[in-house]
């Protein structure tokens, strides 16, 4: 009778999702240790409501009440709607150039830092900061409406002494005429 040998015994190998689990194991580890030794990362683009409060550099003015601040995340200015620039093919509203270079100045003139203030919700729909930007005693959202820039909205969960500034400036900048509330728009 002949003997067959065998067939060498393969190298045994770990199931797929064994595998996984310990690549999982080793990521999770590795954040662990870098949390406890003090690393911090910086919240995500776009995530409702996360961010520092605090001085911000600002990267761009988008428009009246939009801006972007380091790491690249937008803010939209909370209490406000100033007119809109051009966009999805329609034209400029009717003074949104000129609330968008006052905002640009407010800006140039902070030295590219505001600190952002929130005041009730966290974040829109579209999950940008819902803020008011201040640089000293001056507040942006204020400023805008009381130049005439951008109407006050009042709806929306926030302090009701922000409802009043706010609404104070719009009376004022109706009553004098200015921006918006000039007439009929020149363009």
């Amino acid at each position: 009778m002949v003997r067959r040998s065998r067939p060498p015994a393969r190298a045994m190998r770990v199931p797929r999702t064994r595998r996984w689990a310990w690549v999982w194991l080793v990521v999770l580890l590795a954040w662990a240790a870098a949390m406890r030794a003090g690393w911090h990362f910086p919240p995500s683009v776009g995530v409702p409501g996360e961010g520092p409060a605090g001085v911000h550099l600002v990267e761009r003015v988008v428009d009246g009440d939009t801006l972007i601040v380091a790491p690249r995340q937008r803010v939209r200015l909370q209490g406000i709607d100033a007119p809109e620039l051009r966009r999805d093919y329609l034209p400029d509203e009717p003074w949104s150039v000129e609330a968008t270079e006052f905002a640009r100045e407010f800006v140039r003139n902070a030295g590219g830092r505001l600190r952002l203030e929130r005041d009730g919700e966290a974040s829109d729909q579209y999950g940008r900061w819902l803020r008011f930007a201040w640089h000293g005693e001056r507040l942006l959202n204020v400023e805008l409406v009381h130049a005439g820039l951008a109407r006050a909205r009042l709806g929306y969960a926030y302090s009701q002494a922000k409802k009043d500034l706010l609404h104070r400036a719009e009376g004022e900048a109706r009553r004098a005429g200015r921006g918006i509330w000039s007439g009929p728009a020149t363009r």
